[in-house]
């Protein structure tokens, strides 16, 4: 085998191994996007976890407030309560109310009598009302309190598969940062090939620009040895020559 075709099969063998590694590269980028999607599509649902987190976050922390709100006002109709003389319920009291106000509509009373009656009346509605709002106050901060535990419960459900999905997430990463290095080292193996490839290639081409030199040299010795021939076929013929066909003769196909 000459050099040439030496050169030539080299060139060739790199020029063959860089498209393995290109191949190779392709189908690690192939992978490394693959898993990039998968992981957006994890992103997407672990987003939708966080959204519902932040939704039940926030009505579970509107439930928290009605009960610090609830607990402050209890406070406050707690503080009347004390100030009011007064030790009956709900039910004890309406009677009471009744019993006074028929006693005002049906009987004959002074006025200072009336004007007692009528405080008293008064001071019980007031302690009436602080009963019912504290009734209602009380119901109103149990219900808040257990639905904000319910929220608290269903946020919790949500982090927790939003923690799933960003584990997830994460070895999808871990995966992809374990493939960069050999996708990298595949591309300056690619570049090697190539320069390689190329060096060679040019060699191949001095190589060839030589060896048509070669031939083309040959080329003038080998026109003249035809035209020698023909000219001592004419000269044998008895054809007078010119001086430059005689010296053509004399150089190329005398013998």
């Amino acid at each position: 085998m000459g050099k040439l075709e030496k050169l030539k099969e080299k060139r060739d063998s790199f020029n063959k191994k860089t498209q393995e590694l290109i191949s190779e590269a392709k189908e690690t980028k192939k992978e490394m996007n693959e898993l990039k999607g998968k992981a957006k599509g994890l992103k997407k649902k672990r987003d939708k976890q966080n959204g519902k987190v932040q939704e039940f976050k926030k009505k579970r922390n509107e439930k928290n407030k009605r009960v610090k709100d609830a607990v402050e006002e209890l406070k406050e109709i707690n503080e009347e309560l004390k100030d009011i003389d007064e030790d009956m319920g709900e039910r004890r009291i309406k009677k009471r109310l009744k019993k006074l106000r028929w006693k005002i509509q049906t009987k004959v009373l002074n006025v200072k009598k009336e004007e007692r009656l009528h405080r008293k009346i008064s001071k019980l509605e007031k302690l009436q009302n602080l009963l019912k709002r504290k009734r209602v106050l009380e119901k109103k901060k149990s219900e808040s309190k257990k639905e904000a535990q319910v929220y608290h419960q269903v946020m919790l459900q949500h982090a927790e598969k939003s923690d799933v999905y960003h584990e997830k997430i994460q070895n999808i990463y871990d995966e992809i940062n374990e493939i960069k290095p050999d996708y990298k080292e595949l591309n300056q193996k690619i570049e090697e090939a190539k320069d390689k490839a190329d060096e060679v290639h040019k060699e191949y081409i001095e190589e060839l620009k030589k060896k048509k030199k070669r031939e083309k040299a040959k080329e003038p010795a080998h026109k003249f040895n035809e035209k020698a021939e023909q000219l001592m076929d004419r000269f044998k013929k008895g054809k007078k020559l010119t001086t430059e066909e005689v010296q053509i003769i004399q150089n190329y196909g005398g013998n």
